[in-house]
């Protein structure tokens, strides 16, 4: 049977976890104190299965959030059928940015395109925080978006977030996009022409 591939944007500020996530979600593997940001884009596919026996494969680039990577990073919206949008938890403005910046960049480069959303709440396992999980689920709603309140570190709800994600791009029916190209045993971006 087919994959259905699809492919997921992850965005977010500088140093929310998104790399963290990623690698957490695909590798099952967390790196303390990765200080190292990510340049350009970073890409990491994985596949699952469904209860019904659907096999979804998940080609995820993992964009700069740096400003001065921003310009590097807007081609990949295009043909989007997810984007993850990742704050910390711990960090207000990271919230923010993404209902100002990160909102206002996705209108700009998604072209109407039909994209399923998600919305993560990173570092759960840092005590302070600065943003309510109330305030999470209302941002995420107002863009009719899944939310998922996560840690890297402690892998909590790492991988039902990027499965639940996966349904619903199944449930919505969201066409992949017709220049993903994938070869039949693709496990790294190495293989890949996403």
């Amino acid at each position: 049977m087919l994959d259905n591939v699809y492919k997921v944007l992850m965005i977010g500020d500088s140093n929310v976890g998104k790399s963290s996530v990623l690698k957490r979600y695909t590798d099952c593997y967390f790196e303390p104190r990765n200080d190292t940001p990510t340049i350009g884009v970073d890409y990491r596919m994985k596949q699952y299965t469904t209860q019904d026996k659907r096999s979804v494969r998940l080609c995820i680039w993992d964009t700069a959030g740096q400003e001065r990577f921003r310009g590097l990073t807007h081609s990949y919206y295009r043909n989007v059928n997810a984007i993850v949008m990742v704050y910390d938890v711990s960090c207000r403005n990271s919230f923010e940015n993404l209902q100002n910046t990160w909102l206002r960049e996705i209108k700009l480069y998604t072209h109407g395109c039909r994209y399923s959303t998600l919305v993560v709440c990173n570092k759960m396992d840092i005590e302070k925080h600065a943003v309510s999980a109330a305030q999470g689920i209302e941002f995420a709603e107002s863009i009719g978006a899944l939310f998922f309140e996560c840690s890297a570190k402690s892998n909590h709800n790492i991988t039902d977030a990027f499965e639940s994600l996966a349904e619903l791009l199944l449930l919505q029916d969201i066409p992949p996009p017709k220049s993903l190209s994938i070869t039949k045993h693709c496990d790294r971006r190495s293989h890949c022409r996403c």
